[in-house]
């Protein structure tokens, strides 16, 4: 299905427009998500004491640059019979910090073959992603997309249909595109669309995730690399569920709300342990993510 656009009213009022052509994809299973040798992930839950706003999100988005490709490895681990893989992605998920989590929504750029040996190889590719433990542990894609180093993709997170009192069961569109590296054209992206039981309450404003990777430059090319998600932007209900005024919250990232801000975001730091050791660092403002390895 294809669209142009996805316009959002209540009692006839536009709530939320995105004016970006968007093809939805069908969902595609790429299998169980095997476990993660190599993760730097910055990500936000919510600190809804001392606030007035509700703590769960309705729409997230950044952007960031395709990098150098790094060492491809085309053999999967004789013993796992796993591949390298390398993603680089933004999303929304349900569980906050230590609560469990059944559900996450991805915008993915990807290196590598990745969850399905079919998709991928030495390319870097865009697809969204939705799964879980809601889905049995299965993970779903829209159609992967071929990138350009140097390209900047957009990955967004936004609910298209309404959600109960709870801020749970939205219809949900995850979508990702590209520009060109010169700035000059904007493709059309891939999309996938979902409705999880559970409202949304944790931000990952950027991560890097390595599978079955050995060596620093199956993660990276050259000595060293840095990606910055950057313009991020997020909105979340004010006053109430039902309302649908968007408010964009991104100042309330600064960790000092007053009592009648919107709720807080506290951020969580995950890096590595030095197996291999990439020189990891993570750095985070207002409006973006600095990864480094």
């Amino acid at each position: 299905m294809e669209a142009d656009g996805v316009t959002v009213k209540h009692n006839g009022k536009v709530v939320l427009e995105v004016k970006e052509k968007c093809k939805f994809a069908p969902r595609k299973p790429v299998g169980e998500d095997p476990a993660i040798n190599t993760n730097i992930e910055y990500s936000w839950s919510p600190v809804p004491t001392n606030a007035t706003g509700y703590d769960w999100v309705f729409s997230f988005g950044s952007r960031w640059t395709v990098p150098a490709k790094p060492t491809y490895n085309p053999n999967p681990d004789p013993i796992t019979n796993k591949y390298t893989v390398v993603f680089l992605w933004n999303g929304v998920q349900d569980g906050a910090a230590a609560e469990s989590s059944t559900v996450v929504l991805q915008s993915v750029l990807q290196f590598g073959k990745g969850l399905n040996p079919i998709v991928g190889g030495n390319k870097w590719i865009i697809s969204s992603v939705f799964g879980g433990p809601n889905w049995g542990n299965q993970y779903f894609h829209s159609t992967p997309v071929d990138v350009n180093v140097g390209d900047t993709v957009k990955g967004v997170q936004y609910v298209t249909q309404p959600c109960n009192t709870s801020g749970a069961n939205c219809g949900w569109a995850i979508g990702i595109n590209r520009t060109s590296a010169d700035g000059q054209q904007t493709f059309e992206g891939t999309f996938i669309t979902a409705t999880p039981p559970t409202r949304m309450r944790k931000l990952f404003t950027g991560v890097l995730e390595g599978r079955n990777v050995t060596t620093c430059a199956q993660l990276r090319a050259g000595s060293s690399a840095t990606t910055i998600f950057q313009g991020m932007n997020l909105t979340q209900p004010l006053h109430n569920p039902f309302d649908y005024t968007f408010q964009d919250t991104t100042s309330a990232f600064n960790g000092s709300c007053a009592s009648t801000s919107p709720p807080c975001w506290n951020p969580i730091v995950t890096t590595p342990t030095p197996s291999p050791n990439c020189g990891w660092g993570v750095a985070s403002w207002t409006t973006g993510t600095t990864l480094a390895y």
